[in-house]
């Protein structure tokens, strides 16, 4: 669990906080699939690609996500209210945590060719 510590008290439920807990390993692929859909929403049709990577809206998704795991009592509204400064703080840690999650991805670099498509379009290339 990982722990945002808020520079602006967010009040929630009557509440003050000063700390916002993250439980990444609690979002699920449809915790996942609602972030890409917020984020996607803040686009608001932009046709230019946005690769993940540089997406500040869909880390900021995947860590309310994480957020939402961690304190059910909590939801986007909530976090809506977040200075600035503390938004950027919760963007940085999904962001951190979506491009720790990709290092620990592998490929197949066996070097062993794929098997042949039946009706490929291009050739292969001549030994």
């Amino acid at each position: 669990m990982q722990t945002v510590k808020l520079s602006k008290p967010l009040a929630v439920n009557g509440a003050e906080r000063d700390h916002i807990d993250l439980d990444f390993d609690s979002v699920t692929v449809e915790g996942f699939l609602a972030a890409t859909d917020a984020a996607a929403k803040c686009h608001k049709g932009n046709i230019g690609i946005i690769m993940s990577e540089n997406d500040s809206a869909l880390h900021l998704q995947v860590a309310y996500q994480a957020a939402m795991a961690a304190d059910q009592s909590l939801d986007s509204t909530d976090l809506d209210r977040l200075c600035l400064k503390d938004a950027m703080a919760m963007s940085a840690a999904g962001r951190f945590f979506t491009l720790g999650a990709l290092e620990g991805l592998t490929l197949d670099q066996s070097g062993e060719e794929s098997e042949p498509t039946q009706n490929a379009s291009t050739k292969a290339p001549a030994k």
